[in-house]
């Protein structure tokens, strides 16, 4: 009954190891010897290839520990690595890059009558998650990303503020100068707009701590909900911290 099923599925997907496909008679050859056009998709822990291909995996271990996504997160005060912060996190992501692949098999078959076997990794999907700092790490020479101080960033426009009700709100202003004016107005500190030290992107590197400091000042004047209406129609990217509670409503 699963082959009959086979010889008209467009699309096969399985995360089941390649020993107990072989057992099961599901491998590759044996499903396209049902049907040649068939595209066929696995999922695993750490790829087809390599001395681990035949082990099994899950994302709290190929992809949050092994892949490196810990790496990235601050250890805890007594030097432990972070755990995964929710249930299905390189799941989620392993999954959507499965259905980018398939989407772009079919399109592939369609146009050239060659169908394709598509392999994503949980380990693989997590280093192309941190490929940029892998190759920081390599050419900096740190195996963790270090903690940041927030008071040294560059561009005051890209960083995070708190509120005055303890909310927090993240403001990503890359081209600064262009939302510089505006944002001091909706702050109601039109003077830092004029300010000689923080007139421009330039002197406002270079006098980021104090600069951060009058934001942090101004920011934490008001509630997140003052804010939300201030900063409404505002051209510049921002956006408050989100809890679990409001993305659910």
């Amino acid at each position: 009954a699963f082959m009959k099923v086979i010889e008209t599925a467009d699309v096969f997907l399985t995360n089941y190891l390649p020993s107990i496909r072989r057992r099961l008679g599901i491998d590759v050859d044996d499903l396209r010897d049902r049907n040649p056009n068939l595209i066929i998709a696995r999922g695993s822990g750490q790829g087809p290839k390599g001395p681990d291909a035949e082990k099994g995996g899950y994302d709290g271990a190929s992809f949050w520990a092994r892949g490196g996504l810990s790496a990235v997160f601050p250890e805890g005060p007594d030097g432990w690595p972070q755990g995964q912060p929710s249930p299905a996190f390189g799941d989620v992501m392993g999954g959507l890059a499965i259905a980018g692949a398939v989407s772009t098999a079919l399109v592939k078959r369609e146009r050239t009558g060659e169908p394709s076997v598509i392999d994503v990794s949980l380990l693989a999907t997590a280093m192309w998650q941190v490929s940029p700092l892998v190759v920081a790490a390599k050419l900096f020479g740190f195996g963790r990303l270090p903690a940041g101080d927030r008071t040294q960033i560059p561009n005051p426009g890209v960083n995070t503020y708190r509120t005055s009700d303890d909310r927090f709100i993240s403001l990503i202003l890359l081209q600064s100068d262009k939302h510089w004016d505006d944002l001091c107005e909706r702050l109601d500190r039109p003077d830092l707009a004029t300010d000689p030290k923080f007139a421009d992107s330039a002197v406002r590197a270079e006098n980021t701590s104090e600069c951060i400091a009058q934001l942090d000042e101004a920011f934490g004047s008001q509630t997140l909900e003052y804010w939300r209406e201030r900063l409404e129609d505002f051209s510049g990217v921002w956006t408050p911290f989100q809890t679990l509670t409001e993305l659910y409503e």
